[in-house]
């Protein structure tokens, strides 16, 4: 039982982190350029629905995606209204993750944590912030898959 709670919260805190790599590498790759092509995308209700489903399936969280959005609509870079379409595509964007998972695309985590190393170590911070994200996104993906506590959980301590 103790070995399952250790396990939940190490990969609680991987997810964490992930999503922190993802944050800062998208804010530090495309920093001003994110929120003004966020507030163009969300002016009508269509562009807002599918900017709040890629932002889910790219975060692997809908949470972050609320959070995000809240802190846009703080900011006035989205209306309101435009927010509650973009939480409508976050929450199918959410059913979409679970398909993705279901999948079994785990392999695409070490691909895209490998992927993330070798383009974070360019010279522009628009690569560094890329290469970030990318090393979350891998995270997230492997902190997704049903198969990576089974080891764990059989373990006897």
């Amino acid at each position: 039982m103790e070995s399952a709670i250790v396990s939940i919260n190490l990969f609680g805190a991987v997810a964490l982190f992930g999503l922190g790599q993802i944050r800062d590498g998208v804010q530090q790759a495309f920093g001003a350029r994110l929120k003004t092509g966020l507030a163009a995308g969300t002016h009508d209700g269509v562009r807002s629905f599918f900017a709040g489903l890629v932002a889910t399936i790219a975060l692997q969280s809908s949470t972050a995606t609320a959070l995000m959005v809240a802190s846009f609509v703080e900011r006035d870079l989205i209306l309101p209204r435009m927010a509650q379409v973009v939480l409508l595509g976050a929450n199918v964007g959410t059913a979409m993750t679970a398909w993705i998972v279901a999948l079994g695309l785990g392999w695409l985590s070490p691909l895209l944590l490998l992927s993330g190393v070798i383009v974070g170590r360019g010279s522009s911070s628009a690569r560094k912030g890329a290469g970030g994200a990318l090393v979350g996104i891998g995270l997230r993906i492997a902190d997704r898959q049903p198969h990576s506590a089974r080891g764990l959980m059989n373990n006897q301590v």
